[in-house]
């Protein structure tokens, strides 16, 4: 196993594996792994055993998480704005333990945002549609950026079947929405559904532990 084959992304994720591996109380993140290895005294044999415990899934690592973590993700998941000192009494931790977790939740790329929930229709956007998009692989290059700029696209996805694309779009009446729909045919074949109403608002995930493997 040699370094230089690692990106940047894999680095710090080793980076932070070895930190939980050996309890370490302070870290510097732009450390190289080598760089600690010498530091700390892992040996080449510890390194590969590290290294073939990172589970990478669709490029991303599978993160373990206690109970108390997931407990954290599932309060900011209902509210953003929860004071710290809230989710302290709730998960039986001081403040400072709890912005330390939330500080590696976000650096392990788990937390990756916070948003606020406005409500589409008091600012105008009456009509909330799904549209499938058929398109070739070669036009993909000129519909993604189209897609990306347009703020009426609240979300995108490449799904598998008939259609390529699938998007939920928000507009303030159905005539504004037909024009949108008449610029996606200039790529391909287009399918519509108009929202009547919402049984499951969005939501976040559910957040279950993760328990570290036995070594």
């Amino acid at each position: 196993m040699k370094f230089g084959t690692l990106n940047p992304s894999e680095l710090e994720l080793l980076t932070l594996y070895i930190f939980k591996k050996l309890s370490l109380k302070t870290l510097h993140f732009e450390e190289n792994p080598f760089i600690m290895i010498l530091r700390y005294g892992l040996n080449a044999g510890r390194y590969r055993y590290v290294y073939r415990n990172i589970n990478f899934r669709q490029g991303e690592i599978a993160v373990h998480m206690d109970k108390i973590d997931a407990k954290i993700l599932e309060m900011l998941q209902k509210d953003a704005r929860i004071p710290l000192k809230q989710i302290a009494s709730e998960v039986y931790l001081s403040s400072p333990a709890v912005s330390a977790r939330i500080e590696r939740l976000e650096k392990e790329g788990i937390l990756q945002g916070y948003q606020a929930i406005v409500n589409p229709v008091k600012l105008g956007y009456h009509i909330k549609a799904y549209v499938n998009l058929e398109i070739s692989p070669s036009q993909k290059t000129e519909i993604y950026p189209y897609l990306k700029d347009n703020p009426n696209v609240l979300e995108c996805d490449c799904v598998t079947g008939s259609y390529s694309v699938v998007m939920k779009v928000a507009f303030p009446s159905t005539m504004e929405l037909d024009l949108f729909i008449g610029e996606l045919q200039h790529f391909g074949k287009t399918s519509t559904q108009i929202v009547f109403s919402t049984v499951v608002e969005n939501r976040g995930v559910k957040v279950v532990e993760k328990k570290k493997e036995k070594e």
